[in-house]
């Protein structure tokens, strides 16, 4: 090696910034290991390819969520800004709509202050609530389907101000506008030896036969899924009440929960999954938690089969990019339009995906969305002082007469409760704002009036 030439290069390399790597590339030089000018230029080649792979890497697979804030340092992605992230995503529009969906109401029966059976160690009253939430948590699997129920605790059902805790049950269908009301429940009989279970439904009395024919056909789905657990069937019981008839003339049904189905043209039925009175049902369906869900698996499958159920929720979750709230599914496209979460429905701009909240309208139905989490609302809400009601499905109330099995109401065009002197559709009513709408003969403002006990129509003025 010529010693003079290398120390000449090593103060060249030394005086660069990448003096190190230069003084060592001249030294493989001299050795005629490599050539200079050909690694140079390929290294600057690679380095260029390398840092445009990274950014499409980033631009695909870095989503910011809630949790990787911007300023937080997360490695060689630190850097990249969520805007940039949000305009690389993929927007799908999403088909599934509550507005579609059948509206079911569950009800665990009875309550802690209305107890149910007692045997074998068990409360009817607890058993029906682990199998009511059960059915809700498998029926939630699906999105054309919105699902309700009555309690989520032994509390008394009368504080939904609906009437007392048995009728606030049909009540709160009525008001949901529900597709059908499924009451679940468990027998007992002073004959221990007695075991099974049966359904309680309308009997054909031709009064609101539609009612009566969907619950026997519901129930009939329901007890075949029941009995592949095992538990015999002993079929449906029809019972009457001799001193109570329908409109038509035909005796009512005898259960409060079938009969007020019938009367609000809302199906209703009875599932008694077996006897707390019989050990052996205890044991083989009552008595452990798994138990009971496999009741409510059962029972949610019947309801599917029925209503012929079949949209899956969109699997996904929600992400917060630049503040705003998106839900980005598993192949992290942000999602457009409807989405149901955890039993709950959620609306996304259908252009720009961003969580939509508060009021919007779609296919000519109005919704309302919670202003701090965007959950689609249903029942009374109150939006600056004014009344607002939305059914089962989401679809707010407007420009018609509307009951939720209490009190009728009237609602304007914009979805706003009105109170006093209404006309529609060429007849006159009047709303009070404690009691709805007004019927028989009252006296308004000094002044007296007759309405229709049926219609509430204005008769004559006195």
């Amino acid at each position: 090696m010529n010693m003079k030439n290398n120390e000449i290069i090593e103060k060249i390399a030394k005086s660069t910034i990448r003096g190190k790597l230069k003084y060592m590339l001249s030294i493989l030089a001299m050795f005629g290991l490599i050539s200079l000018v050909a690694f140079s230029s390929e290294t600057k080649a690679e380095t260029l390819v390398e840092k445009e792979t990274t950014v499409v890497v980033e631009k695909e697979t870095n989503i910011p969520t809630e949790s990787t804030k911007p300023n937080e340092t997360t490695g060689p992605n630190e850097t990249k800004k969520p805007e940039e992230t949000a305009k690389a995503s993929i927007i799908k529009k999403s088909s599934l709509s509550p507005a579609k969906s059948k509206v079911i109401l569950l009800d665990p029966g009875h309550c802690r202050k209305h107890i149910g059976a007692r045997g074998n160690g068990l409360k009817e009253e607890d058993v029906n609530l682990d199998i009511g939430k059960a059915c809700r948590n498998y029926l939630n699997k699906y999105s054309d389907v919105t699902v309700y129920i009555t309690r989520t605790n032994n509390k008394c059902l009368k504080r939904l101000k609906l009437g007392d805790c048995l009728t606030a049950r049909n009540h709160l269908a009525k008001r949901l506008s529900a597709d059908s009301l499924v009451s679940f429940h468990i027998n007992w009989d002073p004959d221990k030896k007695r075991s099974g279970a049966m359904i309680l439904a309308a009997y054909n009395s031709g009064y609101n036969k539609n009612v009566s024919k969907t619950t026997q056909a519901l129930g009939s789905s329901i007890m075949s899924n029941l009995q592949e657990l095992g538990i015999k069937s002993e079929g449906f019981w029809f019972r009457t009440l001799d001193n109570v008839k329908y409109k038509n003339g035909a005796k009512a049904d005898y259960y409060s929960i079938v009969r007020e189905g019938v009367l609000n043209r809302i199906p209703s039925l009875i599932i008694e999954h077996g006897y707390v009175s019989n050990k052996s049902d205890c044991n083989n369906y009552f008595k452990t938690a798994e138990q009971r869900k496999s009741l409510g698996v059962a029972d949610a499958k019947g309801i599917i089969n029925y209503y012929r159920l079949s949209a899956k929720n969109i699997e996904g979750d929600f992400q917060t990019i630049s503040g705003k709230t998106y839900f980005v599914d598993k192949e992290e496209n942000k999602i457009a339009g409807w989405v149901k979460k955890d039993g709950k429905w959620y609306h996304f701009n259908n252009k720009t995906a961003v969580m939509n909240k508060g009021f919007f309208k779609e296919a000519g139905n109005k919704f309302y969305l919670n202003p701090k989490t965007g959950e689609m609302t249903s029942g009374w809400f109150t939006i600056r002082g004014k009344s607002y009601l939305a059914k089962g499905n989401g679809v707010v109330v407007t420009n018609q007469i509307y009951t939720d099995g209490v009190k009728s109401y009237f609602f304007k065009k914009s979805g706003k409760r009105k109170n006093g002197w209404v006309t529609y559709k060429n007849a006159k009513y009047y709303f009070s704002k404690k009691k709805g709408m007004l019927k028989g003969k009252q006296k308004i403002k000094g002044k007296r009036y007759t309405f229709s006990k049926k219609t509430g129509k204005l008769r004559k003025k006195k």
